[in-house]
């Protein structure tokens, strides 16, 4: 797939094909490493709550990796 970098005001923008999946307004993470722009999309953290966890139970093996302070 290419696609090409356009001018928007005064801005970049790329345009992406509607196969790509991403939804109008998605919020993006932009990383550049080396020579190349990786868009990670954001997602809510599921771990920064307790809630819907409670019920959870760690194994053996887990515990042996939890964290302490």
């Amino acid at each position: 797939m290419e696609t090409k970098v356009i001018n928007i005001e005064n801005s970049l923008g790329v345009i992406l094909p509607l196969e790509s999946g991403i939804q109008l307004n998605e919020l993006f993470t932009v990383y550049i490493v080396e020579d190349k722009i990786i868009l990670s999309p954001k997602r809510e953290n599921v771990y920064k709550s307790q809630e819907g966890w409670s019920d959870y139970q760690l194994s053996e093996e887990d515990k042996e990796w939890e964290y302490r302070d």
